[in-house]
């Protein structure tokens, strides 16, 4: 389905915005488009109603600034979520550490908080999924379940 906004004028010219859907075609000639831009983009229309015109150069500057700018935001993403990957997991470690130093100073219940914690708050980290064995070990054996 086709959207217009805009106007045509007695004198037959017209100034129109139309909303185009993505075509299964244009979607299968560029895959990623639809990923960055969306389902449907805006084409001027000018010209006059016997000789209507696209301005293609502006929809083809509209579409890159879209598609730049679905790159841009998905790859800062990417960088955001390593970022904060990398973060938890080196807090995780850090979380491991300091029950193993309360448990080495028998402070027992400390000890055991922590590692309940890293099976709570960190259960998706690799440092956590690589170390689950002990730290289970671990909280058996200061009485936890």
């Amino acid at each position: 389905m086709l959207r217009f906004t805009g106007v045509v004028k007695f004198d037959k010219r017209m100034e129109l915005r139309v909303l185009m859907p993505m075509t299964d075609g244009m979607v299968k000639a560029h895959p990623n488009l639809k990923k960055y831009i969306g389902s449907s983009f805006w084409v001027d229309l000018k010209g006059t109603t016997e000789h209507p015109s696209l301005d293609l150069k502006k929809m083809l500057v509209e579409l890159a600034e879209r598609a730049a700018a679905g790159i841009v935001k998905e790859k800062l993403d990417n960088a955001l979520q390593g970022f904060f990957n990398r973060q938890k997991e080196k807090d995780a470690d850090k979380l491991f550490k300091d029950a193993q130093k309360s448990e080495t100073e028998k402070k027992e219940a400390p000890a055991l908080q922590s590692y309940q914690r890293l099976l709570k708050d960190y259960g998706d980290t690799d440092f956590v999924k690589k170390h689950s064995a002990a730290i289970q070990e671990r909280i058996q054996a200061l009485g936890g379940k």
